[in-house]
């Protein structure tokens, strides 16, 4: 048996950092090529890996048919984190290049969980961004985007305060959206406003548009059915409590007299570049609710800006809205693959960000509304925003896979001529450090014949 590294020392890096990705927004096949990259360039060739929604295994069975040895990690609830993403890719690189030692890279892990969490005066701004932006991409006057505003915030809020006295997450939504549409319908009759449609839509897509994983699409698409499942059930789950929250709402206020047009969202054809600055301001919030440092805000802007202006011209030109949708989410996918090693992010955490301002808040809300009035449309609404969310995502997926391949056809080129002619310096650890930060579109632990090592 190799004994380069501590077997004990190299399983528990690997698991934990496994599960640290996993449980920040990695997909399962990234997950997976990262743990077989860790030990493999340390020794243990023969290592296994297999993930699921919540543990991950990994099992080593030495060359002389001795006992093998499991070591299983449970993994907590998933989130989004750009930084622990981004500090993770550079701990797992550095061991996979050698210039750390399994020790230091435990000591690092201990670091970067040991960090103190995001503020809450941080996602607070970034919900009130989100909750506002999305108001104004709907075409909501000023007064509107301040109660949307408002009433985001409050969902925000009490989410995280239920959360932490461990009230499942379906009833901590419930009773946020409820509570936000309440608080949104005292604001418009006081302030007579109107479009309470679009205060409701944008307050509940804040919370939507996390749950829009482009990982579990991913998941689901390259055959991780149990991670995949495991992702779509949750964000299912949380938006069902949305749902009902807000619904209940609006029966509530009209027992006591307030009667919510749900039905009427504002103008719905705002100026373009309205919608564009929308988007930007959208990401923008979205990045900080997903810890992102603060340099990277104006990329994330860019991306979500030019991401609306790309899904205005094609819509502009007559191509319906999924076809726009998918193409504008492709090109983000592409954007999020090439750009991960020189900007150090994630190309997950990147492109969730970055595909916020699609998610499709109006659809899904007059699918509620439909429930609520008891309209026949409400199948034909909620169709159309599964669809338009299923564009997001296989085209995002798809702009990766693009990429992905494109810069590791490109990368075995360069590998397999520096190798021909004798190249000293040709290192295979480098090599497989580089694929780290672009999606693996395969089972990892498939022996692939004929391709450049991967680790």
């Amino acid at each position: 048996m190799p004994s380069s590294r501590p077997i004990d020392d190299l399983f528990t890096f690997t698991l934990r950092a496994g599960s640290m990705l996993l449980r920040n927004g990695s997909p399962s096949a990234n997950v997976t090529q990262a743990m077989l990259t860790i030990t493999r360039v340390n020794g243990f060739a023969t290592t296994t890996a297999n993930v699921t929604m919540g543990q991950i295994t990994l099992s080593y069975t030495p060359a002389d048919d001795a006992t093998p040895v499991t070591r299983v990690q449970t993994v907590g609830a998933a989130g989004l984190d750009v930084h622990v993403l981004t500090v993770l890719e550079h701990i797992v690189e550095d061991v996979v290049t050698s210039r750390i030692d399994i020790r230091e890279a435990l000591r690092r892990l201990d670091e970067l969980e040991a960090e103190p969490p995001q503020t809450r005066t941080l996602k607070t701004l970034g919900t009130a961004a989100m909750g506002f932006g999305f108001a104004w991409l709907l075409g909501g006057s000023l007064g509107v985007c301040l109660i949307a505003t408002v009433c985001a915030v409050i969902i925000d809020v009490v989410s995280a305060w239920l959360a932490r006295v461990q009230l499942p997450s379906y009833y901590g939504r419930a009773i946020a959206a409820g509570l936000a549409v309440a608080t949104g319908a005292v604001l418009v009759a006081v302030f007579p406003i109107g479009s309470p449609g679009v205060i409701i839509t944008a307050a509940l897509v804040t919370q939507l548009a996390g749950s829009a994983s482009v990982s579990a699409i991913q998941d689901l698409l390259t055959g991780w059915y149990l991670t995949a499942c495991g992702r779509l059930i949750e964000s299912t789950i949380l938006t069902l409590g949305l749902v009902v929250g807000a619904i209940g709402a609006v029966y509530g206020v009209a027992h006591v007299g307030v009667h919510l047009d749900i039905e009427k969202t504002g103008n719905g054809n705002p100026v373009a570049w309205q919608t564009t600055l929308a988007a930007a301001l959208i990401a923008i919030g979205f990045a900080l609710l997903s810890h992102a440092r603060w340099r990277h805000l104006p990329l994330f802007a860019l991306l979500g800006a030019a991401a609306r202006a790309i899904y205005l011209l094609l819509s502009a030109a007559g191509i319906s809205n999924f076809t726009a949708t998918s193409i504008a989410a492709m090109g983000l996918g592409i954007v999020s693959v090439v750009m991960a090693r020189p900007t150090h992010l994630p190309t997950s955490g990147a492109l969730d960000v970055a595909i916020s301002p699609l998610v499709p808040g109006m659809v899904l809300y007059k699918g509620f509304a439909a429930l609520a009035t008891h309209s026949g449309s409400a199948g034909a609404y909620l169709f159309e925003a599964m669809a338009v969310a299923l564009a997001i995502g296989t085209g995002a997926v798809l702009g990766q896979f693009i990429a992905s391949r494109s810069l590791w056809s490109a990368r075995s080129v360069q590998y397999k001529h520096a190798s021909q002619h004798g190249d000293a310096d040709l290192d295979d650890t480098e090599f497989a450090a580089k694929g780290l930060s672009t999606p693996d579109f395969r089972r990892p632990f498939i022996d692939h014949g004929g391709e450049a090592p991967r680790g």
